[in-house]
């Protein structure tokens, strides 16, 4: 009866740390538009609501300058929800727009290129299309 009654205690304890586990809201970096990845990381911690179970990190690079294919980069993170979370990546005409999610504690963390391509292989395809197009207009 005695273990019976320690093996029930310990389900019931494991049962209840599992449940606040999984219904503690998520907590992640956020940000709008900052072109500094550890200022970014700096800034206060947004925490989640149920709506928006994951961490999103968006990385999106515009051409400045035709001649130098100098570009700029803004980082966005915050929270997401499921269906943010599947948009794909895009490329617009003279911007390329990157983004990953992720589902514990903080993982937009960094410029997010450990789920995507990095932020120098974005420029080098943008280049190389910026160059196509040129070529193209060119001929």
């Amino acid at each position: 009866m005695h273990s019976a009654m320690t093996l029930f205690t310990g389900a019931v304890f494991i049962m209840v740390a599992l449940l606040i586990t999984i219904t503690s809201a998520r907590k992640c970096h956020s940000c709008k538009g900052t072109p500094n990845v550890t200022e970014c990381d700096m800034l206060p911690v947004e925490t989640c609501h149920t709506d928006k179970p994951f961490c999103i990190i968006s990385n999106k690079m515009t051409v400045i300058s035709f001649v130098t294919f100098h570009s700029k980069v803004t980082i966005t993170k915050g929270c997401a929800n499921e269906q943010e979370c599947t948009t794909e990546n895009s490329f617009v005409w003279l911007s390329k727009e990157n983004q990953h999610c992720c589902s514990y504690d903080l993982c937009n963390d960094g410029d997010g290129t450990n789920g995507g391509k990095s932020t120098e292989q974005s420029r080098v395809l943008l280049a190389v299309a910026l160059a196509l197009a040129l070529l193209k207009m060119i001929l």
